[in-house]
């Protein structure tokens, strides 16, 4: 089935787990109203389209996994400012293309990051450097050069 749209309403909601089922289609604007969200796992779904821009404004987030979805396009450049407080970022399993986006290294909490089983090409940002408690980097299962650049 589809998202529903009135998940919005929970606008009181800390954790949303819908992972490993069968949802299909976008993921409803109405998600940016859980702004006191912090554990939100919609992953292993069919969930599809660009990275829902409402989810960049979700600040509160401390894990995100969409990991497992069939979601595609670029990743915005701006992707790092408003996310400051993710601590897990499960991106794999998708098909989002163009560059890996330098501003992650913008989010200063973050341990885990996966993003293998993408479309990603370019090269690895130099700025992952400055990711200091970063744990688990996964970007296999790409197309990503070999250099890191600026």
């Amino acid at each position: 089935g589809k998202f529903p749209t009135s998940i919005g309403n929970l606008t009181s909601l800390s954790t949303l787990s819908v992972a490993f089922n069968h949802m299909e289609g976008e993921v409803p604007d109405t998600i940016g109203r859980l702004t006191h969200v912090i554990k939100l796992q919609i992953s292993a779904n069919n969930l599809s389209g660009v990275f829902p821009s409402v989810i960049y404004n979700l600040s509160s987030l401390e894990f995100l996994s969409i990991a497992a979805n069939l979601f595609s396009g670029n990743l915005r450049p701006d992707f790092g400012y408003k996310l400051t407080k993710l601590e897990e970022l499960y991106l794999g399993g998708n098909s989002f293309s163009g560059v890996v986006p330098k501003t992650i290294s913008n989010i200063s909490t973050l341990t885990r990051l996966d993003a293998s089983q993408n479309l990603f090409t370019g090269n690895i940002p130099v700025s992952f450097g400055a990711l200091d408690k970063i744990q688990y980097l996964g970007l296999s299962q790409n197309s990503l050069g070999n250099n890191l650049v600026g």
